[in-house]
């Protein structure tokens, strides 16, 4: 299992004399083996906090979800202004806090004649599911976050409705303006 990568081996101290004891842990992947209520139980308890009238709890936990993204992405541009910084770094340092949060990006670019630019993010795994399943507050969220980073709306979007599905926003990044 420990070759597998199920298991991995962690120190322990050794109580006397003799061989040191043998002590194994779950990996990651190891753990995923093992089915858990997790979901279930989430979804169970954003719908009760919901219907005794908590949806604003909920929506305050989730704006602060996506408030620590935003720092995560100005940290990353160096700045406190997304707008000072260009549309290439902006759209390396979305993909990268995208990534790190299990999102799994993939960011295209596609350029019209007219000297804009249609700009898709694909998000290929939602890592938190069952959240979104249980309210819309998440996904809401990740637009307007996905928003503050282009500078601009989607002129299109397709949300998930299950783990397996992706998301996408599209959006158009007008030409820039010759002085």
């Amino acid at each position: 299992m420990e070759r597998d990568g199920i298991v991995e081996r962690v120190a322990v101290e050794a109580e006397g004399p003799g061989r040191p004891p043998a002590a194994f842990r779950l990996t990651e992947s190891g753990a995923m083996m093992f089915p858990t209520a997790d979901d279930a139980l989430l979804s169970r308890l954003l719908r009760f906090l919901d219907a005794e009238g908590a949806g604003e709890l909920i929506a305050a936990f989730f704006e602060e979800v996506w408030s620590e993204r935003l720092r995560e992405l100005l940290e990353a541009l160096g700045t406190d202004d997304v707008n000072s910084v260009g549309i290439d770094e902006r759209l390396s340092a979305l993909e990268s806090v995208l990534a790190d949060r299990s999102f799994m990006p993939a960011i295209e670019r596609t350029g019209r004649s007219d000297g804009s630019e249609v700009v898709t993010v694909r998000e290929c795994n939602c890592p938190f599911p069952a959240a979104a399943r249980a309210s819309r507050v998440p996904c809401r969220l990740e637009i307007d976050f996905v928003s503050k980073a282009l500078g601009t709306c989607p002129r299109s979007l397709s949300i998930a409705d299950d783990r397996a599905g992706t998301c996408a926003f599209e959006f158009v990044l007008e030409a820039p303006r010759v002085r």
